[in-house]
């Protein structure tokens, strides 16, 4: 019970940085912020189930996070398409790349947090330090940037750091092969980290 606590709790956590940025600075609505906090840990723990399966069943600890990866961001790309209509078809402004590596961070950057493989106790700390970081330089800018200009300004924040952070889950694959030679990444990518 413990983990999938600690997931909802993290997930929360890296989930409302971006929403505070765009519900309370860009849109200034408290309320849809509020919203968000409660409806968080209700797609954290829906999307618990699968992401669980997937780390169980798919043979091979590189090919499991890469599943636990890939389904993370697929499936907060469906959210975004489907249920709050930020599709290529239907807004065709919206930032296909920035929202899977924002879902990605939402819903498996809880996992590898508390994934308890020594070899990736490096790219843990790594990660928590880079978030507060974005995170404090995120509600700077945020902060200080004119009303006008935030939506502008602040979508780019958001799909530069959350891009950023998605960087911490390709060293723990290369770290991952590293550690699992039957499962070794394709030749070149040895020295990506």
């Amino acid at each position: 019970m413990k983990p999938f606590l600690l997931t909802l709790v993290l997930g929360s956590l890296f989930a409302t940085l971006g929403e505070f940025l765009f519900c309370v600075l860009v849109r200034q609505s408290v309320t849809d912020y509020l919203f968000t906090l409660a409806a968080y840990p209700v797609i954290l723990a829906l999307a618990y189930g699968p992401l669980r399966w997937i780390e169980r069943h798919v043979p091979g600890p590189l090919a499991a996070d890469v599943g636990v990866y890939a389904f993370a961001g697929l499936a907060g790309l469906a959210i975004e398409w489907f249920i709050i209509g930020n599709s290529p078809w239907a807004n065709p402004d919206a930032n296909d790349l920035g929202m899977f590596a924002y879902w990605a961070t939402v819903l498996a950057m809880p996992r590898l947090l508390l994934d308890r493989r020594d070899y990736l106790r490096p790219v843990r700390r790594a990660a928590a330090v880079a978030f507060a970081a974005f995170g404090a330089g995120a509600l700077w800018i945020g902060l200080l940037t004119p009303q006008a200009l935030r939506l502008f300004v602040l979508v780019w924040v958001v799909v530069i750091g959350y891009a950023g952070m998605n960087l911490f889950f390709l060293r723990a694959f290369v770290l991952t092969s590293r550690h699992s030679p039957e499962q070794g990444l394709p030749a070149g990518w040895e020295g990506a980290v």
